[in-house]
Formats: C-alpha cells, structure tokens, sequence
C-alpha cells in the first residue's frame, strides 16, 4: 500500500509534539486542524485525528526499525504490543480506526460531541504511543522488568 500523501500543514515531526486541546496554552499541531474544524465538519476532524495517530505510530515503528512505510492497523497494533503498549490502548486504537473506517466509508456519520470525543481517544494514543522507546521497552521499565500489566 503506498504511503499517504502528507496533509497541507501536517508533517510527521508534529507528531512527536504532544497533543493539546484548544483553549490550553501552546496547542501542539497534530490535532489542531481537527479541532479547528470538528464543528463544521466533524467527518473530517475524525479523519485528521486518526492521520495524526497513524503518523505516530509509523513514526515509532520506524525507529524501531519496521521496514514498512505503512502498516494495516492490525499489524500496526501487534508491533505496538511488542514495543510495550497496553492491550487496552491497543483495544482504543482498534476501535477507533473501526469507527474512522465506517466514517470514510460513508457507514457512519458524526456530530460534533462524538467527534470530539474521538479526538480525546486520540490524544490518549498519541500519548501512549510517543512515549514507547523503541527497543521494546516501555517508559519507565528498565531492561529484565516487564512492564505493568495493569489496565490504563
């Protein structure tokens, strides 16, 4: 599958910025262009708030060493896993890109409050992924540790 074209203000670097809603101080830009336009078009801020998360996850997985330009999102998720991300975002990953599918795809439409609510999953994976070190080691665990089991 070949890689997504880029979006007009977006790159992958932005990724790496952290996530922030509108109203806080210093907005960081990968959901900006979502959040600019979850009112008036709420189809499409979910579109751009799942690119963000794909980015980031292409971004890890590349440091990682994956070959890939871009992965489905089940195998994406099951890198993920290995790299020390929690089953239960990896479960919120997978249902939102379902949810993101069935939008693109004209199988479901949004409002604005869901869609919003969208952008909030997203930050939360947009957090959890950004902090994966590649390597397989999860933030705070050191070599010979595992990882905490807990649900997030």
């Amino acid at each position: 599958m070949p890689p997504l074209p880029p979006l007009p203000g977006f790159s992958d670097q932005q990724a790496t910025r952290g996530p922030q809603f509108a109203g806080e101080a210093g907005r960081g830009e990968p959901l900006d262009e979502a959040l600019d336009i979850v009112e008036a078009s709420p189809d499409g801020a979910v579109v751009l708030g799942w690119r963000a998360v794909e980015a980031t996850y292409m971004r890890v997985l590349r440091a990682a060493g994956h070959p890939e330009t871009l992965l489905p999102v089940p195998r994406a998720a099951a890198a993920l896993i290995r790299l020390g991300l929690s089953r239960s975002v990896v479960d919120l990953m997978l249902r939102l890109a379902q949810l993101r599918n069935e939008v693109v795809h004209g199988r479901a439409a949004v409002t604005p409050v869901p869609a919003m609510d969208f952008l909030s999953s997203c930050e939360i994976l947009l957090n959890a992924i950004g902090a994966l070190r590649p390597g397989g080691e999860a933030p705070g665990v050191g070599r010979g540790q595992k990882p905490s089991t807990r649900p997030e």
